[in-house]
């Protein structure tokens, strides 16, 4: 009985660290919809906002991170709040200009993440590509 309130006691100490987190074996569609920098995954999208998938949401920030310039680079990543489609976001900013949309949907229920948490999550992931 003790081992496995040890067991649970260890999966509440750990989900939350794990959560957020791209799958570790992800499936083709969930490859699609993972936002890689360096060949490290990021963030994986959920949310379809208007006409645009999770997919066509990757495909944009890549466009983003492959139009940016040295100066782009070298300024510092912010996350501002903003609301799109009616759902809370966190859009991320490098010298102003966008590079990802994260929002409330993208979310995984399970995580018990709230919006601001997730953010800091993606926005270490991707300052640790920047050294």
């Amino acid at each position: 009985m003790s081992v496995v309130i040890l067991w649970a006691l260890a999966l509440l100490v750990l989900k939350p660290a794990l959560a957020a987190e791209p799958r570790q074996q992800p499936t083709a569609r969930e490859q699609a919809r993972t936002v890689t920098i360096f060949h490290q995954p990021v963030v994986m999208l959920q949310a379809t906002f208007g006409q645009t998938t999770p997919e066509e949401r990757v495909l944009r920030t890549r466009s983003a991170l492959r139009a940016f310039t040295e100066d782009d680079i070298r300024q510092p990543l912010r996350v501002v709040a903003v609301n799109r489609y009616g759902q809370p976001g966190r859009l991320f900013l490098m010298n102003g200009k966008p590079v990802l949309l994260l929002s409330q949907a993208d979310l995984d229920e399970g995580d018990d993440l709230t919006l601001d948490q997730a953010a800091q999550r993606v926005l270490a992931r991707m300052e640790a590509q920047r050294t």
